[in-house]
């Protein structure tokens, strides 16, 4: 198991990780669904960045993990949603009708069986109107998952996420994953601060 993935792997557990390029994104995915995907009781619910649709990212995310992604998929072990299908409806972006179709579905998963849910999602770009409800969003999810058998981790990407909006996306999560060099470093906060995990 990678270092950053032992430290975001526990239940309750909201991440974020900030990446640069195509292969960084699914390189962290494959490592984050690689055991929920092998376990007949994990659950996972990928709400897919804006730019990609589910064809593109099953195409991707195949020939890096050990699972046949098809049959994950029909059995909806593997939900993947179109970001816009999650997060947009005709009243734009509401973080309260998100939080309750968040609690619906996990209720949801624990009644089909599963034990636990794996949650990869993606971020909104910091020039979007609504960049300080998806913050807000952000801050509601990490406090109702906390005794939950959920993990959450979600992608910023860099050119969306200029460095002077980094801290304020870094308080909202528990940890965050740093790419330095090949390695991904996870840095946990620690009362409003992070450091190194």
């Amino acid at each position: 198991m990678t270092e950053w993935l032992a430290a975001i792997g526990e239940e309750g557990t909201h991440g974020c990780f900030f990446y640069q390029s195509e292969d960084q994104y699914i390189e962290i995915a494959s490592h984050y669904f690689q055991v929920p995907l092998t376990h007949p009781k994990e659950r996972c619910l990928w709400i897919l960045p804006p730019q990609w649709n589910a064809p593109f990212i099953q195409h991707r995310l195949q020939p890096n993990v050990s699972t046949d992604l098809k049959p994950a998929i029909q059995n909806s072990k593997l939900v993947l949603s179109p970001w816009r299908d999650w997060f947009e409806n005709g009243a734009g972006f509401s973080v309260q009708e998100l939080m309750q179709k968040g609690k619906k579905f996990i209720t949801h998963t624990m009644e089909m069986g599963y034990e636990r849910l794996w949650l990869l999602t993606h971020a909104l770009p910091a020039s979007s109107p609504y960049w300080k409800q998806f913050l807000e969003l952000e801050q509601r999810l990490e406090k109702s998952i906390q005794d939950k058998p959920v993990i959450s981790l979600c992608g910023y990407r860099l050119t969306d996420c200029p460095a002077e909006m980094i801290p304020q996306v870094t308080n909202t999560h528990q940890i965050s994953l740093i790419r330095n060099g090949s390695l991904w470093q996870p840095i946990r906060r620690t009362r409003g601060m992070a450091k190194s995990a």
